[in-house]
């Protein structure tokens, strides 16, 4: 059987970076030197070996890169061929510092490995080890890092920071922080001064026909950092968008006590339970908040700007403080509460909702309008659970009224409750429903015009009027 005798060496070119990110590759330069004593033709096949030397990991762990393979025609005794082996840090990696090393397998013209006479020179370790770091941004020195991470599903995705600050994993061995990922601003600038940063968590597209366009934050194959499921943060945030995102619990929550100098926009997609009902907390003020798929629970425990929400179905979105507006659609056996008790909640707040069924909306503020394109029920008929309350409502619409096409739209199978509260003005103004009025309307105060196209309900005085002014369900 053909033998060879290879040996390796790292190129003295080699010169890695002070860090990497999940995503980045190292390239290390070699040559292969025909250390028999005839000629050798064949090929070399060269890897890159990453061993983890954290004192937390024991035993070590060992990684390797796919093989550099360079073709060796007739190389003399002595002889050597060069060429270049690359390895991609991939966010699965249990470790975050290593020790690299080269090696080299030859193999015959056909790419079949042969024996190697002396195994004593087929591998080389380098005196520089590579650290891996899980940033995104600004930082040590290095601009626009962007992270480039896997899911347990195998679904690609991206973390990045803008505005001059830095995102950071953090596992807390070594800090004593709570673990999460930590959004860090430009370095000696105070919060109040610091420039507006935006965390981008963005889905990448590929052709794994068993990935999903879901991505798993808190299963998302990161290692050492697997799990980690809360954001510190107490930096003048502009936005974090994160479509396509899947977590069974996140918490905007701040690093240390102090004013957040301006609110946080906030885009998710997918909020999903991982094993039960997934949720979402977040504890500071909070910009414009767009949020879609909700099958957990997300809860704001601050004020908010404007509130965007599309596609609730079992599940909850909760506001425990003022918001500039809220838009809903597609919500089924869903909850939806905004609590404010101070004083500026006799703000107007206007309110759009659309293809509502067997949901509850609960408004603790005085809105100035609310409009609804339909309000329906599984069973065809109101149901307990299925209704809008607030402490005020200017003007109720409920439209556009039924065609052939959508002979539902217009339609408001659910009740209302207007109840008013302490130093605020108590009614419910105008009433205009295009379609069916199959509810009860129940008031704690004054009442203006209501007007409906078809009215089904035991609450009012004259079941077939199309206009009326209300009597039985008033109380005031």
């Amino acid at each position: 059987m053909m033998a060879a005798d290879l040996g390796i060496a790292i190129g003295d070119a080699f010169a890695p970076l002070a860090f990497y990110v999940p995503g980045e590759s190292v390239t290390v330069p070699f040559a292969v030197r025909n250390n028999g004593i005839d000629a050798f033709t064949g090929k070399a096949s060269v890897r890159v070996k990453l061993t983890t030397n954290n004192s937390n990991i024991d035993p070590p762990l060992e990684v390797s890169s796919l093989p550099a393979v360079v073709t060796m025609t007739n190389v003399a005794a002595d002889g050597t061929v060069t060429g270049n082996v690359t390895f991609v840090f991939t966010s699965d990696l249990d470790g975050y510092s290593f020790d690299v090393s080269l090696e080299v397998t030859p193999q015959t013209s056909a790419g079949v490995n042969i024996e190697d006479e002396w195994l004593d020179d087929n591998t080389v370790q380098s005196d520089q080890g590579l650290e891996l770091e899980y940033v995104a941004g600004n930082y040590g020195g290095r601009t626009g890092l962007v992270m480039r991470l896997e899911d347990a599903d195998g679904t690609d995705f991206t973390v990045a920071m803008t505005g001059g600050g830095y995102a950071q994993f953090d596992d807390g061995v070594d800090s004593g922080n709570p673990a999460g990922l930590y959004l860090w601003g430009v370095n000696g600038m105070l919060n109040s001064a610091q420039p507006a940063q935006t965390l981008s968590v963005t889905y990448i597209a590929d052709t794994d026909t068993e990935s999903d366009d879901t991505i798993n934050f808190d299963d998302a194959g990161l290692g050492v950092f697997d799990g980690i499921d809360t954001i510190y943060s107490n930096l003048r945030l502009a936005a974090i968008v994160a479509p396509n995102l899947t977590l069974s619990t996140m918490t905007l929550a701040s690093i240390q006590s102090g004013v957040v100098a301006t609110p946080t926009a906030i885009t998710l997609r997918d909020i999903k339970p991982s094993f039960d009902f997934g949720e979402v907390s977040i504890g500071r003020p909070v910009g414009a908040f767009t949020v879609r798929d909700i099958t957990g629970i997300v809860n704001i425990n601050n004020s908010a700007g404007a509130i965007r929400v599309n596609n609730i179905t079992e599940g909850s979105l909760t506001v425990d403080g003022l918001i500039t507006s809220l838009t809903a659609q597609d919500l089924t056996f869903a909850s939806v509460s905004v609590n404010f008790e101070g004083t500026a909640n006799r703000t107007a707040v206007p309110i759009t909702l659309r293809d509502v069924s067997d949901s509850s909306v609960v408004l603790n503020l005085q809105l100035s309008t609310v409009t609804v394109r339909k309000w329906l029920t599984a069973e065809g008929f109101p149901a307990s659970g299925n209704y809008l309350a607030a402490r005020a409502i200017g003007t109720l619409t409920v439209g556009p009224a039924p065609t052939t096409a959508d002979p539902t739209s217009g339609n408001f199978f659910g009740d209302v409750f207007v109840i008013g509260g302490i130093n605020r003005p108590t009614q419910l103004g105008t009433v205009n429903i295009a379609g069916v009025l199959a509810g009860s309307l129940f008031v704690n105060g004054s009442v203006g015009a209501v007007t409906a196209r078809t009215v089904n309900s035991g609450s009012f005085a004259d079941p077939t009027a199309s206009s009326w002014t209300p009597t039985m369900a008033v109380n005031g």
